[in-house]
C-alpha cells in the first residue's frame, strides 16, 4: 500500500496537470518557441552566405563490410612502426607500408574553384569583378608609363597596400634620405628614419562614422580570424577567413539579391585561416595561410587555389614586404620565421626569432627593411632585414608585456608602433629609433570563444581602433593616452574582435565577430563635410601661420618691444607710481555704481550724462597696454613659449599626499588692495596664473630664482570669472564685463573673441574640441561659440539663475555638468541637444546656491559644493547614487565662495575651511579625514587648484590676493 506521503504527492501531481491543461500552457509555449525560432531564422538569414544544396544520391546503397570479410589486410595507418602488419604474422609480402607523411591528394594538389566553392549559385560575378579591376589597373599603369619601368631601391616605398591610400586624401612632404646608416649600425642598429610629414586635405571627424542595416552580413559560418579590405578605391569588397578554413568575399557594391547578396564562400583549407594577403600589383591573386600548414594562392584568372607551400606545422601569420612580390614572410610552429622565394619555390632564410608562436608580422611603410613581430612569449620585437644572415639576428628594440602579445602594427607614417597584449595594455613605441615606450590601459581579456583583440591604426597616426567587450569599437588617441570615444550601434549584436580600415576610402571601417558576421561603418559625405570655400580658407590660414613661424616674426617683435623699453635704473625704486588718494564717486563727480543691485536700483536717467565709467572695448589689447608690471615682458614670453601645455590626470597614488607650505611659495600682490573685495577669484596652473575682481590676470613663475617672478595684466574692466588654457596653446579669459579674450603670447596681444551684453559667469572647453567655447551668461543662459565661424550656433536657458561652473566628463566628453544659483546641479548629454531646450540626465538639489560641480579624474563621480553646508557626491554607472557630506561652506561677502576640487585621483576632495586651512574629504568615508594647516596661512583659502601634472602640488588663494603653493614633504 502507498504511504500517506506518496498519496499526497500523486494528488499534487494530478492537480498540477489539470491546472496546466486548463490554462493550455504547453500549447502556448510551443507556439511561442516556434515563432521565436522562425523570427530568428529569418533575421539571421536576411543577408548571409547560402550553401549549395547537395545533389540527390544516384548511386546504389553499398552495404558496409569489414576488411576481413572482403579478404583485405587490416589498415595500420596511424599506428607506430612497431605495430605493422608484418609483426602480426601476415604471410603477404607484396604489401608496402604507407608513408608516414602521406596527406590527402585534395590538400597537396591545386584546388579548382568548382571543388572549393561552397556557396549557392555561381562565383562568376566575383571572377568578373576582380578581373575587371585588374584590367582597369593595368590600363592606368600603361597610360602613366609605370609598366616596365625600373624603380630605385632607395625610393620611399609608399606604394604598399596600407600606404597607397594616402594618394587621394593625403599630401606627403618628403625630405632627403639620411645616408648615415653605417654610423647607426655601429651604435646598435639605430634606425635612420626619413622625416616625412603627412597632412589630410579634408578634415575627418570620428563622429561622422555610422552603421547602416545594409552594411551588416554573415559572410562565413565560423569564427572570423582575419578580415581585410580589397585595396581598391572603386570597388568595396571585404575578405574574411574563419576557424573552419573558409574564405568569404563580400562585394558591398552588389545590389542584386539574386546574386547571393554579393557573398561568395570558398573552403580552400581544413583548419583556421590565419592570414589573407592581396598581391600588391595584381588584385586577382590572393594568398591565404592556415593552421593546416598550407599556403595557397587564389588565382582568379585560372579559377584555382594553387598550392604554394606545405608543412606539417601550423602557419600562424603571413605577410608580404612592400615592393617585394616574389617573397613571402611567414611563421610556423613555435617561433620559427621563414622567408619563401616564390620564383625558386624554396625557403631562403629561416630563424627561430621567438620562444613561442609569432602572431603578427608587419613592415614599416617608410623603411621596409624594418620588420615588427609579436609573439605569445609576451614580447614584440623590431628587426632589420639587412642584417639577417645564417645566424639568428639581434633585435633592434623589444617591448615587453606580462602576457601574450597578439599584434604589433606600424602607423601609416611609419613613425609609431602599436602593440596589443592580453595584459590589458596597448603599447606605443615612438621616437626616431623607437626608443620611447609607454602603455595605454585597455581591457583585452576575451573569452576562448572570441578571437583576441588586435588594435589597428586608422588613416593617419591620430587614432587606434580596437574592439571592446561591450559590443563597441574603442577609438584611442596615442597622444592623449586614453580612449576618446566609442563607436556603438544597436546593429552590433556581438563583440567586434577583428577590425580593418579601408586603405583607400577614409572613413570606411570593417569589424568582424565570432559568429561570422561583418559590419562596416562609413562616414557621411557632402552635407557633413566642409565646403570648398571653407577648406581653402583653412588652407590659407595654415600657410600664413607656417610662413610667420618660418620668419619668426612674433619672436622678433617681442625682442624689439623689449629693446625699445627704457631700462630701469638699478638705484631707482621699484614703486615709482605716485600715491593715489582714495576718493568716493560722489566727490569725483561720478554716478554711483549699481553693479550687483536689482534693476529698480539703477542710476537715475537724468544724471547719466555725467557718467564717465570705463566702457569695454572690443578691440585687441596689446601686452604693452594691458601690462601693469614694471619689468620687461621678455622673460615672461620666453617662459610661456617653451612648449605647449600638457594636460594629464595622475591616478597612481591612492593615498592623500602630505603637503607642506614653504615660505618661498607665498606671494602677495605688489599693490595693496583698494578694497576688502580685491580678492582672487580663481587660480590655474601654467606658470601660476590668478585672476581677481578688478579684471587683472597675474602669472607667477615658481621656477625662477629671482624675486621678480610676477607678471600682472589687466585685460578686463570687471571680475574675471574664468581662465581656460587651450589644450595645445594659448589661454582664454572671460569676465563679468561680457568679454572673452584670447591671450596670444606669440602675437603679444589679448585678442578679442566674443562680446556679450550680459556678464559671463563661467567658461569651459570640451576635451578634444578646440574650436568651440562653452560659457554661461546672464541668468542661466548657456552658449556654444564657434571660434572659426565667429558666432554662436546653440544657446539655451538651462537654469533659472546664473551658471557658476561648466565641466565635462573626461571619459565621456559629451556629458556636461553645470552648477547654478537656482540650487541645482545638472548633467546634460550634448548629443541630444537641438533647437529645443534639452532634458537633464540627472539633477542634484541643494538647499541654497550651488557654486561648483566637477567630475573626478576617472569620470566616475561628480562633486558639488553648495552654500547649504553640504558637498554632494554623485556616483554609479548612470550617476544615480547621490550622497551628501556636511561641510561648512558659508563664507562672508568679502571672500569668494568655496569650491571643492578633486585631487589627483578619486580618493580625496580638497576644499577651504573657515579656520584658514584646507580640508581633505574622503568621499567613501563621507567625512573630513584631515586638514592642511600652516602658520604661513594668514587668510581663508577660498579657491583651490591641483597641479594637473605634478602629483602633490596644490595652490590655494585668499581674499587678499595671496597665493599659497603646497608641496609634498
Amino acid at each position: 500500500m502507498a504511504t500517506e506521503y506518496e498519496r499526497k504527492r500523486l494528488e499534487n501531481i494530478r492537480r498540477n496537470d489539470e491546472m496546466m491543461a486548463a490554462l493550455n500552457v504547453r500549447a502556448k509555449a510551443s507556439s511561442l518557441l516556434s515563432a521565436a525560432t522562425a523570427a530568428k531564422r529569418s533575421r539571421d538569414e536576411s543577408k548571409s552566405f547560402k550553401k549549395k544544396k547537395p545533389k540527390p544520391a544516384t548511386t546504389p546503397t553499398v552495404i558496409r563490410k569489414s576488411l576481413r570479410t572482403r579478404g583485405l589486410n587490416p589498415d595500420s595507418g596511424g599506428l607506430p612502426d612497431g605495430f605493422s602488419d608484418f609483426r602480426m604474422g601476415s604471410q603477404i609480402t607484396h604489401h608496402k607500408p604507407p608513408s608516414p607523411k602521406k596527406q590527402s591528394p585534395r590538400l597537396l594538389a591545386p584546388l579548382p574553384f568548382d571543388s572549393a566553392y561552397e556557396g549557392d549559385g555561381s562565383y562568376t560575378p566575383l571572377v568578373d569583378t576582380l578581373l575587371g579591376i585588374e584590367s582597369k589597373s593595368c590600363r592606368e599603369k600603361l597610360v602613366k608609363g609605370e609598366i616596365g619601368s625600373v624603380k630605385d631601391e632607395n625610393e620611399s616605398p609608399m606604394v604598399s597596400t596600407r600606404s597607397t591610400c594616402r594618394v587621394s586624401k593625403v599630401s606627403v612632404k618628403k625630405e632627403e634620405p639620411d645616408d648615415s646608416f653605417s654610423d647607426c649600425v655601429k651604435k646598435g642598429f639605430d634606425i635612420p628614419v626619413k622625416p616625412e610629414k603627412i597632412e589630410f586635405e579634408d578634415g575627418f571627424d570620428q563622429d561622422l562614422l555610422s552603421l547602416e542595416p545594409h552594411n551588416v552580413a554573415r559572410v562565413v559560418p565560423g569564427r572570423i580570424f582575419v578580415v581585410k579590405f580589397l585595396p581598391c578605391q572603386n570597388v568595396k569588397m571585404v575578405a574574411a577567413g574563419d576557424k573552419l578554413g573558409n574564405v568569404g568575399f563580400w562585394n558591398l557594391d552588389c545590389e542584386n539579391k539574386e546574386d547571393n547578396d554579393g557573398i561568395y564562400l570558398f573552403t580552400p583549407h581544413s583548419a583556421p585561416v590565419s592570414s589573407i594577403v592581396f598581391q600588391q600589383n595584381s588584385l586577382s591573386r590572393v594568398i591565404t595561410s592556415s593552421y593546416d600548414g598550407l599556403i595557397r594562392l587564389m588565382d582568379v584568372e585560372k579559377s584555382v587555389f594553387d598550392l604554394v607551400y606545405s608543412t606539417d606545422e601550423a602557419i600562424f601569420s603571413l605577410s608580404q614586404r612592400p615592393n617585394d612580390e616574389q617573397s613571402l614572410y611567414f611563421c610556423e610552429d613555435y617561433g620559427m620565421f621563414n622567408i619563401w622565394d616564390l620564383r625558386a619555390g624554396k625557403s631562403v632564410f629561416h630563424w627561430e626569432l621567438h620562444e613561442q608562436r609569432i602572431n603578427s608580422i608587419d613592415f614599416n611603410p617608410l623603411n621596409p627593411h624594418v620588420m615588427a613581430t609579436s609573439s605569445t612569449d609576451a614580447t614584440a620585437c623590431l628587426w632589420d632585414l639587412r642584417s639577417m644572415g645564417a645566424k639568428k639576428p639581434k633585435t633592434l628594440t623589444t617591448l615587453n608585456h606580462s602576457r601574450a602579445v597578439h599584434s604589433a602594427y606600424f602607423s601609416p607614417s611609419g613613425l609609431l608602433l602599436a602593440t596589443t597584449s592580453l595584459d590589458n595594455y596597448i603599447g606605443i613605441l615612438s621616437g626616431s629609433n623607437f626608443e620611447n615606450t609607454y602603455k595605454i590601459y585597455h581591457n583585452n581579456n576575451t573569452s576562448r570563444w572570441i578571437s583576441k583583440f588586435r588594435g589597428v591604426w586608422g588613416w593617419d597616426d591620430s587614432y587606434i581602433y580596437v574592439g571592446n567587450l561591450s559590443k563597441k569599437i574603442d577609438v584611442i588617441n596615442p597622444k592623449l593616452k586614453r580612449t576618446v570615444m566609442e563607436l556603438h550601434n544597436p546593429l552590433m549584436k556581438a563583440i567586434p574582435c577583428r577590425i580593418h580600415c579601408h586603405p583607400y576610402n577614409v572613413g570606411t571601417l570593417a569589424g568582424s565577430t565570432a559568429g561570422g558576421q561583418k559590419r562596416k561603418s562609413h562616414s557621411f559625405t557632402h552635407a557633413s563635410m566642409a565646403t570648398e570655400y571653407e577648406r581653402k580658407r583653412l588652407e590659407n590660414i595654415r600657410r600664413n601661420d607656417e610662413m610667420m613661424a618660418a620668419l619668426n616674426v612674433h619672436a622678433k617683435a617681442a625682442l624689439l618691444s623689449a629693446a625699445t623699453k627704457r631700462p630701469r635704473n638699478q638705484y631707482e625704486k621699484k614703486n615709482t607710481k605716485p600715491a593715489i588718494i582714495r576718493q568716493s564717486q560722489r566727490t569725483r563727480g561720478l554716478n554711483p555704481e549699481s553693479g550687483g543691485l536689482p534693476d529698480r536700483f539703477s542710476v537715475n536717467p537724468k544724471r547719466t550724462h555725467n557718467a564717465t565709467l570705463p566702457r569695454k572695448s572690443s578691440a585687441p589689447m596689446p601686452f604693452d597696454v594691458a601690462y601693469e608690471g614694471e619689468d620687461s615682458l621678455t622673460q615672461f614670453v620666453d617662459s610661456i613659449a617653451r612648449g605647449p601645455l600638457l594636460v594629464k590626470v595622475c591616478e597612481d597614488d591612492n593615498e592623500a599626499p602630505m603637503l607642506s607650505t614653504r615660505s618661498s611659495n607665498v606671494v602677495v600682490n605688489r599693490e595693496e588692495p583698494d578694497s576688502p573685495r580685491d580678492h582672487v577669484n580663481k587660480i590655474e596652473f601654467d606658470l601660476e596664473s590668478l585672476r581677481d575682481v578688478h579684471g587683472s590676470v597675474g602669472f607667477w613663475n615658481l621656477d625662477k630664482e629671482e624675486d621678480d617672478r610676477i607678471y600682472q595684466f589687466t585685460p578686463h574692466t570687471n571680475v574675471v570669472s574664468s581662465l581656460v588654457f587651450q589644450q595645445n596653446s594659448f589661454s582664454r579669459a572671460s569676465s563679468y564685463d561680457g568679454l572673452i579674450r584670447l591671450m596670444d603670447v606669440e602675437k603679444l596681444v589679448f585678442d578679442f573673441v566674443c562680446s556679450r551684453d550680459e556678464a559671463i559667469y563661467s567658461l569651459s572647453q570640451r576635451p578634444n574640441d578646440e574650436q568651440n567655447l562653452y560659457f554661461g551668461e546672464g541668468e542661466g543662459m548657456f552658449n556654444i561659440w564657434d571660434l572659426r565661424a565667429g558666432k554662436s550656433f546653440f544657446h539655451w536657458n538651462l537654469h533659472k539663475y546664473r551658471i557658476n561652473t561648466i565641466d565635462f566628463n573626461p571619459q565621456n566628453p559629451h556629458v556636461m555638468a553645470t552648477s547654478s544659483e537656482d540650487r541645482t546641479a545638472c548633467l546634460w548629454d550634448l548629443r541630444c541637444m537641438g533647437a529645443n531646450k534639452p532634458i537633464t540626465l540627472t539633477t542634484v538639489h541643494h538647499g541654497r546656491a550651488v557654486h561648483s560641480a566637477y567630475f573626478s579624474p576617472s569620470g566616475l563621480s561628480l562633486a558639488t559644493t553648495s552654500r547649504d553646508n553640504y558637498v554632494g557626491i554623485l556616483s554609479g554607472r548612470n550617476f544615480e547614487n547621490p550622497s551628501m557630506i556636511y561641510h561648512k561652506n558659508s563664507t562672508n561677502r568679502c571672500s569668494s565662495n568655496f569650491r571643492g576640487v578633486w585631487g589627483w585621483d578619486d580618493s580625496y576632495i580638497f576644499i577651504g575651511n573657515l579656520s584658514k586651512g584646507i580640508d581633505v574629504i574622503n568621499p567613501k568615508l563621507k567625512q573630513t579625514v584631515m586638514s592642511l594647516q600652516s602658520p604661513l596661512m594668514k587668510a581663508i583659502p577660498c579657491r583651490i587648484h591641483c597641479h594637473p601634472l605634478n602629483v602633490g602640488v596644490l595652490a590655494g588663494s585668499t581674499a587678499g590676493g595671496h597665493v599659497y603653493v603646497w608641496t609634498t614633504k
